[in-house]
């Protein structure tokens, strides 16, 4: 489908996951401060398989998302968020993030 393959793109994951991992700014919109990281969240965590195919295959993104807690700040509602996600890919992905967690030194 059009959506899923406009959802799948790699620019697309990118700014999902960065509406999840960094602060809006102070003076953003309400909509953008709440709503937009809940709803990448959700995008991100359905276990659908060709998201996860894109969060996997690209270390990157995964080092954007398990590195979240290394900021001396935390916002605690994008906490929530990246730790749904996490468990998500975990989940379903448990050898290939076993393998990835395994090769990251601060884990």
């Amino acid at each position: 489908s059009t959506g899923l393959s406009f959802l799948t793109t790699k620019d697309t994951i990118t700014q999902l996951i960065t509406y999840m991992v960094d602060d809006p700014p102070s003076d953003a919109p309400t909509h953008v401060k709440m709503r937009y990281p809940v709803v990448a969240c959700e995008i991100l965590s359905s276990e659908i398989a060709s998201i996860e195919g894109v969060l996997i295959e690209n270390e990157e993104q995964l080092d954007r998302i398990f590195g979240f807690f290394e900021k001396q700040k935390i916002n605690l509602l994008l906490a929530n968020l990246v730790v749904k996600v996490a468990k998500a890919l975990v989940s379903s992905k448990t050898e290939i993030m076993f393998q990835y967690l395994k090769r990251k030194s601060n884990f």
